[in-house]
């Protein structure tokens, strides 16, 4: 499925999905851990040739685990996370599963068939659309934020010109 992308992380066991899966009491969603078999984890990078940067970073089962129970290296994070809906995500029971960079991550949702979201902004229905559409444009999502912002901010400038009195 992901043959695409033409790119390879370290290795991940089916045994090392079924810990994690257990021990958060969830079933990934199958094209998580079909990227889990298929690329692996690591820092990726994302067109052919590219030089895998420090960050773009695709967790392990284990650092999902980990960063969801804000142990390890991930107990440093904790503040971070508690930034821009991800703790709300996560509330909903989303996994942070990608780091852009040291406080932005990337979540997917059990519940929603692996919905991809950016802070609070959905922005694919799959990891596949995730990387097909990143792959057209790098970090395509910032735009998609910064537009729902700006239409945020155009509907409070809308509401303050209204008399509301």
């Amino acid at each position: 499925m992901f043959e695409f992308l033409k790119m390879k992380g370290f290795s991940v066991k089916d045994s090392d999905v079924e810990q994690a899966q257990n021990e958060l009491k969830v079933v990934f969603p199958e094209q998580l851990k079909l990227f889990w078999k298929e690329i692996g984890f690591g820092n990726l990078s994302i067109e052919p040739g590219d030089v895998a940067s420090n960050w773009d970073k695709f967790f392990s089962p284990e650092e999902v685990l980990q960063l969801h129970r804000r142990e390890g290296e991930f107990a440093q994070y904790a503040r971070y996370l508690s930034e821009g809906g991800i703790e709300e995500r996560e509330a909903e029971g989303d996994l942070v599963f990608f780091q852009i960079n040291h406080a932005t991550y990337l979540t997917i949702s059990p519940k929603e068939n692996g919905r991809i979201y950016y802070y609070d902004l959905p922005i694919a229905e799959s990891l596949e659309e995730f990387f097909r559409k990143d792959l057209k444009k790098y970090h395509y999502f910032y735009d998609l934020y910064a537009e729902e912002k700006k239409d945020i901010l155009n509907q409070i400038k809308r509401l303050k010109g209204m008399d509301l009195g």
